[in-house]
């Protein structure tokens, strides 16, 4: 009796074994595509994993410096912060004093201002996008992003609504607005606001999503991709129309922004 019991243990280890190295995680680089991956193991600097569940498929692995996060199979989200990480914030974190908001003036978009993107959605989907926003822009270098909204003069804010249609969107908003509604929900498919009609910013692009974080994590790449264009190619025809719609919204001293309705759209 003992030998069967010792037998049906092992078998039951064995097979909590299989179940957990055949559950997928998924990866979700700095830039690239997100990455299906198994049997995910942390060393100190790399993550190694494999393509497929077999246990004797070829390891690979990818630097943590390189990577924003990765989702675990059973939903929950495992942000990487590393040592490479840890050096720029604490950096961002003395070269960026308080902003005095009094003293905001003109376009909130200028080249050289300091951005704040907001990366703390407790949705693994909507987190993804906002950790992909967050390092294009930083990227890009056209603003100095920074880590708290009281050292930017601006924020962008990357989220996925799920009242009517899924949309992602990506909007510009002023500092003020962000703090009197850090969190604002769509209500319809047009951009009506459940609150904070007017201080919700300005909508550069949106797009259909659905509650996935490689979906989220392509959205985020295009949309930041079109507001390069919206804001620095000012012959092309959408940029005219964002700035013609959308240049009294983003003036620092405006007292509100009744003009989150408008859409850019991006193919």
């Amino acid at each position: 009796m003992i030998m069967i019991k010792k037998t049906f243990l092992y078998l039951v280890m064995v097979s909590m074994g299989m179940m957990m190295a055949s559950a997928q995680d998924l990866i979700v680089p700095k830039s690239g595509d997100p990455i299906n991956a198994y049997n995910l193991e942390q060393g100190d600097d790399y993550l190694f994993y494999t393509q497929n569940k077999d246990l004797d498929s070829p390891i690979l692995r990818i630097a943590k410096n390189d990577v924003l996060m990765v989702r675990k199979a059973n939903g929950s989200v495992l942000p990487m912060d590393n040592k490479g990480t840890s050096n720029t914030n604490a950096a961002e974190e003395g070269d960026f004093p308080l902003i005095d908001e009094s003293d905001i003036h003109g376009s909130l978009i200028t080249q050289g201002n300091c951005v704040y993107i907001p990366t703390d959605s407790p949705y693994d989907y909507e987190q993804a996008g906002q950790q992909r926003v967050k390092e294009t822009v930083k990227q890009w270098g056209y603003w100095k992003v920074v880590n708290k909204p009281e050292q930017a003069h601006f924020i962008l804010q990357f989220t996925t609504q799920t009242s009517g249609p899924d949309i992602s969107l990506l909007v510009i908003r002023p500092r003020k607005y962000y703090a009197k509604y850090p969190i604002f929900k769509r209500d319809g498919f047009w951009g009506g606001w459940k609150e904070g009609k007017n201080y919700i910013g300005v909508t550069i692009n949106w797009r259909n999503a659905n509650e996935d974080p490689k979906d989220n994590v392509q959205n985020a790449v295009i949309m930041v991709e079109h507001m390069k264009k919206l804001i620095t190619d000012l012959d092309n025809k959408e940029s005219k129309r964002f700035y013609k719609y959308h240049s009294k919204a983003l003036d620092a001293d405006a007292v509100s922004n009744d003009s989150s309705n408008i859409q850019i759209y991006a193919d």
